[in-house]
Parts: C-alpha cells; structure tokens; sequence
C-alpha cells in the first residue's frame, strides 16, 4: 500500500472503518447491493504502536497545566474517556 508511506497504519484502519460505515448506509438505503469494504481487514498494528495510556503522575500534570485553563473541561473529559490526542503532551 502506498499510502502507508504517507500515513500511519492507523490511519487507514480509520479511513476504511468509515468507508465501511458510508457503504453500510448506503446498502440500508438500497443505493448499492453490497458493501465493496465487507471483505477488507484492518491493517495489524504492531504492538510497539499501540497507543499507552497516561501514568497518574502525568495525568495529575496535564491537570495542572490545565487548571485554569479554558478547555479544563475538555482536557478533563479527554482524561476521563481515554480519548485520543494528549499522548504527546509534556509539561
């Protein structure tokens, strides 16, 4: 795959989970017979890849850089759903 010199593997697992998710739609809706995605694996992501979760020392720091911050609210709920996007924050 090409792309993968461009992005990351997970990237592309991303991508075809939405395409997945347009075609299923547009089978529901009767648009097309079948999903051309129903077949496509995921790529496998090496284990070195997967992304870590926060230790509670960096977690108690990114609440105090955040403390009186606009988006503390934000920051909070990201820590509280293990969303992505704080993995490479360092105070």
């Amino acid at each position: 795959m090409a792309r993968l010199n461009h992005v990351s593997a997970e990237t592309i697992n991303l991508e075809f989970r939405h395409l997945k998710a347009i075609f299923n739609r547009a089978r529901f809706y009767r648009y097309i017979d079948e999903n051309p995605f129903q077949g496509v694996k995921p790529i496998r992501v090496p284990e070195n890849e997967l992304p870590r979760f926060l230790e509670l020392e960096e977690i108690t720091k990114v609440r105090e850089l955040f403390k009186i911050d606009l988006f503390q609210h934000l920051i909070e709920f990201y820590l509280l759903t293990g969303a992505p996007g704080l993995k490479n924050l360092s105070a």
